[in-house]
Parts: C-alpha cells; structure tokens; sequence
C-alpha cells in the first residue's frame, strides 16, 4: 500500500514539473510540426512582454497555414468556425490583413455548411461575425447573396453597405444585387424624408461618387419607366447628382403629370414645367417625338378617381401640350377603327375615361370631337 501511495506522489511531482505555461521554445517546436490546435491553445501562455516579433511572425504564419489546413480538410463545422472567432480576436491577428483575408473565405465556406443543416442561427451567426469583420466589400457581397432569402431587404444593406460607400463602388455597383438593394434604399429614404433637400443629403451619403456612376445609367433607365412614389423617388436621387439634362426632365415630369400625379414637391416641379413647356413649341415636340415610341401612351391621370382634380390638371394639359391629346386621340381612333398596327395592343389603354372626361369640354378640337364620335359609334357608347 505505501509502495503504492510512493509511487502516485512521484507521478504527481513529475507532472507538476512539466506542467505549466508553454515556453517560446515549446511553441517553436510546435510551429515546426504544425501542431496548430497546441501552438495556439498555448501560444499567450507567454507574457505580454514576450510577445513581440518573433512570437508575431510565428502566429501569424501558423494562423495562414492552419487555414490552408482546414481548406485540405474541409473543415467548416460549427466548432471549428467558433475557435476561428476566437483567434479573430486576438490583436496580432485582428490587425493581420491576409489572415482577415483568410478568415473572409472561410465564413463563406462555413455559411454555407451551416445552411444545408439550419437556417436563422446561421444568419443570427453571420451578423455578429460580420459586425466585427473588416468589412470586406466581397465578402458582404456573397454573405448577402447566400442569405437574402432569410432576411429583408433592410438587412441585406447590412452587407452590402461597404460596396456602396467604397471608392471601388463603381464596379460593385453594377451588380444586380447591389442595383436592387440600391433601389430598396432610395423609396425607403424618400418615405423617410419627404423634405427634398434632406433627402438629397440622405442619399449623397448612402452611396459614394463612384457607385453613382454605376447607378445613374440604371436609374435613369428606370425612371422612364416608373411614376408615383417610386417614379418620384428616382426622379429625386438623379437630381441630388445633376444627373438629368433638361430633355431628360420635360420628358419625365410631363410623363408623371398624364400618368396622375401626386401632391408634393414633385407635382410642383413637374406643373411649372409644364407651364414652361407652353412657351416652347420645339422642347413640346422633342417631349412628344419620345412618348411616341412608347407601345402605351401615359394615360393614368384619366382613371384617377379624383374626377374635379382630374379635369383641372387635364385642362391645364391640354392648354400647354395640345399635341399630345391630338396625337392620342389619334392613335385611340386608329385602334378602335382597325387602322394602324398595334403588335401589343390597345396603345391607349383608359381611351374611353378620356372620351368620358372631355365631354362637353371647351378644350375639346373639331377633330378630336370628330374622332370620339367615331370611336362612340364604334363601340356603341353614348
């Protein structure tokens, strides 16, 4: 029995001589081999003072290779990725650009192992890794690209910030899925401040210069597609960048009046045009040369159910653009009447809401008159 209990108190002794805080010299051994758990479990067993060029240089260059490793290995399960977090947040690696660099690849790659097994813990995950991540602008784009389908588009500007304030935004900016989150900002600040002037200020922070000029092209494109709160919304953000020529704008905000316009700052721009445009016969015809390529004319004004406002902005219209309603009542009778080829159909689609309101209206030519009764007795209206 003594024999014994000896015995355990030498084995307790030797143990207590090897055991203790890891030397520099142990962990070079450690380095060498690779042994990357080891190296870094024990790696600040060094004190403070200890931990300068050398241990650096050694950390660093094992952080990479033990990368390198979980790559070979494909290592990216949850545990796995928890240790990675914790040596993120040492400082010698927090400040190390490649190892960053490293880390990025590896969330991607365990993102997407933890989505085939779970869903709203790995988005919970990946916010709080991202919020104290360099903020890589490609990483942000990928992260939002496996995510998107659990998170609003509010949480994907999360991501995708970074792209859109960086100096290289030009070239994220043409991106489909920084184009559609970009377009989610802009509504989102326009319901947010109506005041156009703080608006502007919004979005000239929201987006750097050179995301700009990626999405100029592309709102510009949209606008003459868009009225209402969205149409208004682009029609601000390309004013913040003087993005607009004069062309551009008498066609837009004439588009926006015919296709029923809104109160607000917008509406006024657009009515002190339109006045403008009453003045000049040539900037009308260029407005009219452009609608007229459109397969549906802008017409929405006349299915407003407001009908006094209705007939008090069609009557300023058609004193100050009499050409279009010609050319729309034309276009109307030529339909109706079989004339013409119209591959997509009907080109004035609220042409009978248009009859309706111009009755008995002073604004109303001989050959429009002309045309509605042709158009009446064709379709057997009153």
């Amino acid at each position: 029995m003594e024999r014994r209990h000896g015995l355990l108190l030498t084995i307790l002794f030797i143990g207590s001589l090897t055991a203790g805080p890891y030397t520099f010299e142990d962990l070079k051994i450690l380095h060498r081999e690779k042994n990357y758990r080891e190296f870094f479990n024990h790696a600040l067993d060094l004190p403070p003072r200890e931990r300068q060029g050398p241990w650096k240089k050694m950390v660093t260059n094992l952080a990479g290779d033990y990368f390198n490793h979980l790559h070979r290995t494909q290592q990216y399960d949850q545990k796995t990725w928890d240790y990675i977090e914790k040596l993120a947040a040492w400082p010698v690696l927090r400040d190390d650009d490649f190892f960053q660099s490293k880390r990025d690849h590896f969330t991607i790659k365990a993102v997407e192992l933890c989505l085939k097994t779970q869903q709203t813990p790995c988005l919970v995950k990946s916010k709080a890794i991202w919020e104290q991540s360099r903020k890589d602008p490609e990483t942000g784009e990928k992260l939002a690209g496996l995510l998107k389908h659990l998170m609003t588009n509010n949480d994907l500007s999360y991501f995708l910030k970074p792209g859109f304030q960086m100096g290289l935004g030009e070239f994220y900016c043409k991106k489909t899925i920084f184009r559609k989150n970009a377009v989610h900002q802009i509504i989102k600040l326009k319901e947010k401040y109506p005041n156009p002037d703080k608006l502007r200020l919004k979005l000239l922070k929201a987006f750097h210069p050179d995301c700009w000029a990626s999405l100029t092209p592309f709102l510009k494109q949209e606008l003459m597609r868009s009225n209402g709160d969205i149409g208004e919304a682009f029609f601000l953000a390309l004013q913040t960048k003087n993005a607009l020529s004069q062309r551009e704008e008498d066609l837009w905000l004439t588009y926006y009046l015919l296709q029923g316009p809104q109160v607000g700052p917008v509406f006024n721009l657009a009515w002190n045009r339109l006045h403008l445009l009453g003045d000049h016969f040539a900037r009308r015809m260029e407005v009219l040369a452009q609608i007229k390529k459109y397969p549906y004319l802008p017409d929405g004004l006349f299915d407003q159910k407001n009908m006094i406002r209705t007939k008090q902005i069609l009557k300023v219209l058609t004193q100050n653009f009499p050409e279009y309603f010609e050319w729309y009542g034309d276009q109307c009778h030529q339909y109706y009447q079989g004339i013409g080829h119209f591959p997509q159909g009907n080109p004035t689609l609220h042409c009978r809401k248009f009859i309706f309101l111009s009755k008995d209206e002073s604004w109303v030519t001989q050959t429009l008159r002309g045309r509605f009764s042709a158009i009446k007795r064709k379709l057997n209206l009153k």
